[in-house]
C-alpha cells in the first residue's frame, strides 16, 4: 500500500521507501520535497525497465501489425512526461526498445525523431487513424482491454495510453486489474491482449544484447515468444530478416559498427516490428530518512533495484 508506506517513511517508522516499481510516486515525491523536506530524501536512479505493454499478436485485431502501429503512433509521449515530471524531478526518459543512455543506446535526440515519439504529433495522429481506417473502414474502430497486476505504476500507464488512445484514435481500452498470481498465470498462457508492465522493456546489464535479443525466438522469454508466435506466422519473412539482424549486431565485435547496427535495429523494431509500446524508460525515486548511513544511491543506469544491502546503520 503506497499511502501506508509514505506514511510510515514520513512518521520514521520505517528508513526506506521503494524497491523497482514499488517506488515513489510522483505525487508523492512532490509531497516529500514540499512537506517534508527535513524528514525524506528522495534519490533517484534509471530504472532496469522501461514503461509500456506488449501486444498478443496472435489475437485480432494485434495480429495486423497496421492495428499496433497506429497504436504506437498514437501515444502522447511527451504529455506522459510532463505526468512524471514533478518539482523538477524528472521521473522518465525517451526510449525505443533499447536501453537510454548507455554507450551503445540512440541518443535521446534520435529517439526523439521516432514516430511517435516526435513532439509534432498531427502527422503520427494522422497516420494512425488513416491505418485504422484501412483495417476496420473509414471511421470505425474497437475496443480493447490492458491487463496488469496491481501496483500503481502498471495502473498508470495503462489509465495514460487509454485516455491517449480513445482522444487521438477513438480506440476504447478498458482497464483489467488483476491480482499478480492472476496476472502471471493469464500472461503465461496468453490469455490476454495486451499486457500493461515495465516488463516489455528491461535489460539487467545495459548491453544491447540484454534489450535487443530477448526479442528472438531463441532468447524470448515463453511468454514473450507466444506472445510473438502470431506476428511470426503472419510475416515469416519479416521475421526471419529482424533475426539475422539481431544475430548480425550480437556479433559484431567493432563498437562502432556495432553502435550503428543497434540504433538500426533499434529504430527497425520500433517502426515495422511494433511487438510492444513504450511511453519510456521509467525513473524511479527512492525515499529515505536523512539519517540513514551506510546505502547510497548511484545512477549507474541499470540498477532497477537495491534488494539487498550489506550494511545499513543510523548516524
Amino acid at each position: 500500500d503506497f499511502n501506508t508506506a509514505f506514511t510510515a517513511l514520513a512518521t520514521g517508522q520505517v528508513h526506506i521507501f521503494g524497491a523497482c516499481s514499488g517506488t515513489l510516486q510522483p505525487g508523492q515525491v512532490q509531497q516529500a520535497v514540499r512537506d517534508f523536506p527535513n524528514k525524506i530524501v528522495v534519490s533517484t536512479i534509471l530504472h532496469g525497465m522501461g514503461q509500456g505493454g506488449y501486444f498478443q499478436t496472435g489475437v485480432p485485431p494485434y495480429n495486423d501489425v497496421r492495428v499496433r502501429k497506429a497504436m504506437n503512433l498514437a501515444l502522447d509521449r511527451q504529455g506522459w512526461d510532463m505526468f512524471k515530471t514533478v518539482v523538477g524531478i524528472r521521473l522518465f526518459r525517451y526510449s525505443g526498445y533499447m536501453i537510454p543512455q548507455m554507450p551503445m543506446s540512440p541518443a535521446a535526440e534520435e529517439v526523439l525523431t521516432y514516430p511517435g515519439v516526435r513532439p509534432d504529433k498531427e502527422a503520427d495522429i494522422a497516420e494512425a487513424n488513416r491505418l485504422l481506417d484501412e483495417v476496420f473502414g473509414v471511421g470505425k474502430r474497437f475496443n480493447g482491454t490492458f491487463s496488469m497486476s496491481n501496483q500503481a505504476n502498471y495502473i498508470d500507464i495503462s489509465l495514460y495510453s487509454a485516455d491517449s488512445l480513445k482522444k487521438n484514435t477513438g480506440i476504447d481500452m478498458g482497464i483489467e486489474v488483476l491480482e499478480p498470481a492472476v496476472n502471471t498465470k493469464k500472461t503465461e498462457a496468453g490469455n490476454f491482449q495486451v499486457s500493461v508492465s515495465t516488463a516489455s522493456f528491461n535489460t539487467l546489464v545495459g548491453d544491447p544484447d540484454d534489450s535487443l535479443l530477448r526479442w528472438h525466438k531463441d532468447f524470448a522469454a515463453p511468454t514473450m515468444k507466444l506472445a510473438m508466435s502470431g506476428d511470426g506466422a503472419a510475416r515469416p519473412e519479416f521475421t526471419a530478416q529482424l533475426e539475422a539482424e539481431m544475430m548480425a549486431m550480437s556479433n559484431e565485435v567493432d563498437p562502432v559498427r556495432r553502435k550503428e547496427l543497434v540504433k538500426a535495429l533499434d529504430r527497425k523494431m520500433w517502426e515495422e516490428a511494433n511487438y510492444s509500446f513504450a511511453l519510456g524508460w521509467n525513473v524511479i525515486a527512492y525515499g529515505s530518512v536523512p539519517n540513514l548511513g551506510g546505502w547510497y544511491v548511484y545512477d549507474t543506469a541499470v540498477v532497477s533495484g537495491h534488494g539487498l544491502w550489506e550494511r545499513l546503520w543510523i548516524n
